[in-house]
């Protein structure tokens, strides 16, 4: 009796650690992952056009790259990578 209680206080210690170092996610989490790349890519094409003395191309190229940036990092927090 004594070897099963303690292989249930093992399996409860581990589980316990392993739910304290899961990350957690939200939707918050979602929306500033997008909202970051998004600008991050949109402040990189304004100057961008700004040096080249162009249309605003690379404002709506740099937005483009940086929604898929985004994207790229809420999908990889999102698995808990």
């Amino acid at each position: 009796m004594d070897e099963i209680e303690k292989k249930i206080s093992g399996l409860r210690q581990r589980l316990f650690v392993r739910r304290k170092t899961k990350k957690s996610f939200s939707g918050y989490n979602l929306i500033l992952e997008l909202a970051a790349g998004m600008a991050v890519g949109a402040f990189i094409g304004y100057h961008a056009d700004k040096y080249a003395n162009t249309t605003p191309i690379f404002l709506f190229l740099g937005s483009i790259f940086g929604i898929a940036a985004g994207s790229y990092n809420a999908y990889n927090a999102f698995k808990g990578r």
